[in-house]
Formats: structure tokens, sequence, C-alpha cells
């Protein structure tokens, strides 16, 4: 089970993951900020589409099938192994392997004290929870 700790900028995850999505949503205005791979991969529902084909090996050191789409578990903990592993994090500096868009909130940015959010992450697995800031 993934526990999030949300603080005025910051994001903490328990146990640290390697995210190939982070959706955080207000409960009370909604979408507050998506979190994503930089580049090569985008996400559109909980569904990830490769900007570029991704070789991943069928049948050893040899052979290699090309995917443009990825929706399964496995192909996602593959994927996600090429991301670092985040514990603690500023999403005003987010690393630079992820870009992040912020949706209905005030600038500049922070995680309202005592307010709920619903927080989803795609990666080694699929998560979703829900925390108070403090």
């Amino acid at each position: 089970m993934t526990t999030v700790e949300l603080s005025q900028h910051t994001i903490a995850l328990e146990p640290p993951q390697r995210l190939l999505m982070l959706e955080v949503t207000s409960e009370e205005r909604g979408f507050c900020l998506r979190m994503f791979p930089a580049g090569g991969v985008e996400v559109n529902d909980l569904r990830l589409v490769s900007k570029t084909p991704v070789l991943v090996s069928t049948t050893g050191a040899g052979g290699g099938t090309n995917f443009d789409a990825f929706d399964s578990m496995a192909m996602m903990r593959r994927l996600s192994e090429a991301f670092p592993q985040l514990a603690v994090f500023d999403v005003r500096k987010v690393p630079p392997e992820y870009d992040v868009t912020f949706g209905q909130v005030v600038s500049p940015f922070r995680f309202e004290s005592g307010e709920r959010y619903r927080i989803s992450g795609v990666g080694e697995h699929v998560w979703e929870t829900t925390a108070v800031a403090k």
C-alpha cells in the first residue's frame, strides 16, 4: 500500500515510487497537478501512449517487439525501471526526468493545509489514495 503526505509544495511517498504518472486532485477545487515522464511517454487517463517505440525483448537477447501502447502491468513495471525512485520531492522543482502541469490552482502553487486530496499513481503498480495536506 502506498501512503502519501502532502505539505505546502512537497509530496512524500512511502514506499518510494518509480512513477510513470502522478495526479493530485483537490476534493474542493478539482485537478491540481499531473506529473509525467518528460518527452517519451504521455498519459491519457490510465493508458500510457509512447511517442517513440520502445524495444522489448520477447525472445531473449536476440529478438524484440516494438510497442506503441502500454496497457499491461508487466510493461508498466518494465518501463518504470528507467525512472528514479522518488520518496520526497518539491513539485516546483520536479526531477529532470519529469514534466508537471498544474490545473485549477492559484499561483504560486501549494497544497492547502487541512484540504483533502485524491492522489493517483502509475508506476510499478497502479494505486490511488486520499490524503489531507499538512
